[in-house]
């Protein structure tokens, strides 16, 4: 690969900047602040968990509700967690790129959104036909016993989900990398920390094997978010993006759980 190719989509610090090593450190950074979220996540988990069994639910707590707490929780975790980025490397909130999406913007919004159904549907037959199978993320094994716990999340995907992980792990961690090495591989390496960060959801149930293989779905998935967020450069174009995605997913787990819609269509 020529030098002009690498430096391809780099800015123009970046250019001068980019070392192998520099980037190896600066993504090792940015895999720290992306667990520092799930750390934070569960900080805020017990915290809330502590209010609202106080002031508002009596323990324990149904399903739903304890799904309505860690998810208010992930969204404390990464403001949280991309506020201390932002203060301790100096930034104003203009780093945040939030504005109006123009008509170029919805456009890969719409294309991101049916890109990530696309995908899903081709490494799903591809595991079909290969006989590899995956981990279900905890909520859905939840979900098996008690399909309630899926209804809040519809809204609270688009709410909080969306816009809390891509906040964090594209505006900040994928961002943050951009001054270290060209654009594909701020988005390769964010994805990989965006699917390791899942490891805790998916550890339970299955394999190594399986785990594996489900990681690696997170992390083509995720490919589709980063890119969508590098061409529009703005963090509402991924957030409606992962945040729809999550809602129609959650939406179909319920009815076919509680009236076998999608299994009637299949």
């Amino acid at each position: 690969m020529s030098a002009g190719a690498l430096r391809a989509g780099m800015s123009v610090e970046s250019r001068d900047a980019w070392r192998p090593g520099r980037f190896v450190a600066a993504a090792l950074a940015m895999a720290f602040v992306g667990a520092v979220g799930i750390f934070a996540l569960a900080v805020w988990q017990s915290v809330l968990y502590a209010v609202v069994t106080d002031a508002l639910w009596e323990p324990p707590l149904s399903g739903a509700r304890q799904q309505i707490v860690s998810t208010l929780a992930l969204g404390a975790g990464t403001t949280m967690t991309a506020a201390i980025y932002l203060a301790y490397t100096n930034r104003s909130l203009s780093f945040v790129d939030v504005r109006v999406p123009s008509l170029r913007a919805v456009a890969w919004a719409l294309g991101g959104l049916l890109s990530l159904f696309a995908l899903l549907q081709v490494i799903s037959l591809a595991f079909e036909a290969f006989g590899v199978s995956t981990t279900q993320h905890s909520t859905t094994q939840a979900a098996q016993s008690e399909p309630s716990l899926l209804l809040p999340l519809v809204p609270l995907s688009l709410l909080i989900i969306g816009p809390g992980e891509e906040l964090l792990y594209r505006n900040v961690v994928q961002k943050g990398l951009y001054d270290h090495a060209p654009r594909w591989a701020a988005v390769l390496t964010a994805s990989v920390i965006f699917a390791l960060v899942h490891i805790p959801a998916y550890s339970t149930g299955g394999t190594t094997g399986q785990l594996v293989a489900t990681l690696a779905v997170i992390f083509t998935l995720s490919i589709v978010l980063g890119t969508v967020y590098e061409r529009t450069q703005n963090l509402v174009v991924p957030a409606f993006v992962h945040g729809s995605y999550n809602a129609i997913l959650f939406g179909f787990e319920y009815l076919d759980a509680t009236t076998g819609f999608v299994a009637a269509l299949l």
